[in-house]
């Protein structure tokens, strides 16, 4: 898990760092969407480049993968990845990972899923185009509040 999320975020560059120009990852924090108070998201990271708005990046190092293949994983029914029938390996739509991605895409206003790719050290990740920047806040609480 979180003890394999830095090598990951790395190996993300490292892979992506050719498709697209000046590409980086910083801390995310919290994101609060002011329609949506009280929910909030932590994406792994913010994804930027020259090439594209920011995208959030959320990595999955699933514990029971450590001693297997991603492609003996995907036959576990119970793995988060699938390989769809000629298709590509992406993350199960009825797994409780999608379910979290999609809170955080709709926190974060993000509107397209653009990639999920996958790495032997970072199983899954999705970034997004937000279509809000997040604004600053403040500690002091309105009178009578």
């Amino acid at each position: 898990g979180l003890q394999n999320e830095d090598t990951a975020k790395k190996s993300y560059l490292v892979a992506m760092q050719d498709h697209h120009g000046d590409i980086n990852v910083a801390a995310s924090g919290l994101i609060l969407n002011p329609e949506l108070p009280w929910i909030g998201a932590s994406p792994d990271g913010v994804v930027t480049c020259a090439c594209h708005e920011p995208d959030i990046l959320e990595i999955k190092c699933p514990f029971s993968a450590k001693d297997r293949s991603l492609l003996e994983c995907t036959k576990d029914l119970r793995f988060c990845l699938t390989i769809p029938e000629g298709g590509v390996m992406s993350l199960k739509l009825n797994h409780s990972y999608m379910y979290q991605v999609q809170a955080q895409m709709r926190v974060a206003e993000v509107v397209n899923f653009i990639r999920t790719g996958i790495l032997p050290e970072l199983l899954g990740k999705w970034f997004t185009v937000p279509r809000f920047s997040p604004t600053a806040t403040s500690d002091k609480t309105s009178e009578g509040h």
